[in-house]
């Protein structure tokens, strides 16, 4: 990251602190670009290239964010959450919803009662719009138990464990490199031991992890950790990993809950299949597996 994008970040995040004190109040170009250290028209340019989206629809998917954490956590009426979250139209709250998430305020409550439905980890969180690039097709494996090299990180931004993957993988690499043990690399995986409890959940944590040819000995921040084997459905994802939020919608809003009744409470897990260096993005395979009933 050069000079220019680390100090445009920084502006775009102050304007986005700012949001987070009061994220009701109907904020003006001019208030956030102030925060920001810009001019209005440079803010309003920086800000969607940097956010990859526009201040208005981040506005607006703040505030859908808070609405779907109290559909999940609370039994509010969903037309006094519509309010909470600053629409005066109920109808207009419903459209918006279903345009974010896929379904209505009403469905998303009834499938918080699915067993685990909002435990499982998801790199995008951000931006879950309910466009899928992946068939929801599956193929039940049987997975035996591994050893994990594994190093944590805690905390999400923009919704997302993006930065928090990004660190862990470094550090793991960089022990891996130190040691001389990449030639050993079996599988290279990433898992929630924490998952996310609502948006920006500074305690949900993300784990990168290898398992090895050979047992090794662990140094430094490098835990080992047993991840007990079983049956799991195994679904394909092709592409960035940036996109993974597509195929974690389709899983968790179209196969999840008509498959409830198997799902057993387990770790997901993904294991990224090829090396992201070498490997054009479109063509990144990750396979997502997730626990099922033998």
């Amino acid at each position: 990251m050069n000079d220019t994008t680390q100090r445009y970040r920084q502006s775009i995040n102050r304007a986005k602190l700012r949001i987070a004190t009061n994220w009701l109040k109907p904020w003006k170009l001019d208030e956030l670009a102030e925060a920001a250290h810009l001019s209005p028209a440079h803010f309003h340019r920086v800000f969607r290239r940097m956010a990859g989206e526009s201040l208005g629809e981040y506005l607006g998917r703040v505030r859908l964010d808070e609405a779907r954490r109290r559909l999940i956590q609370t039994d509010r009426a969903i037309g006094l959450i519509a309010v909470q979250v600053g629409y005066d139209d109920v109808s207009a709250f419903h459209r918006a919803f279903r345009r974010q998430f896929g379904m209505t305020p009403k469905r998303l409550r009834q499938l918080r009662y699915v067993v685990g439905f909002d435990d499982f980890p998801c790199l995008q969180h951000g931006n879950p719009r309910r466009t899928t690039t992946m068939a929801i097709d599956c193929e039940y494996v049987e997975r035996d138990a591994i050893t994990l090299y594994t190093v944590t990180r805690k905390g999400m931004k923009d919704n997302t464990f993006a930065e928090a993957a990004r660190s862990a993988f470094d550090a793991l690499g960089a022990w891996l490199g130190d040691k001389g043990l990449w030639p050993s690399v079996v599988e290279s995986i990433g898992f929630c031991p924490q998952p996310p409890q609502g948006p920006n959940d500074p305690n949900a944590s993300f784990a990168a992890a290898v398992t090895l040819k050979a047992p090794t000995e662990a140094s430094g921040e490098i835990a080992v950790e047993n991840m007990p084997g079983g049956r799991f459905a195994r679904f394909v994802h092709m592409g960035p990993y940036d996109t993974l939020w597509q195929s974690w919608n389709a899983i968790r809003y179209d196969w999840m809950p008509a498959n409830h009744d198997i799902i057993r409470m387990a770790p997901c897990i993904e294991v990224y299949v090829n090396n992201p260096h070498t490997t054009p993005p479109a063509e990144l395979r990750t396979d997502i597996y997730v626990p099922v009933k033998g």
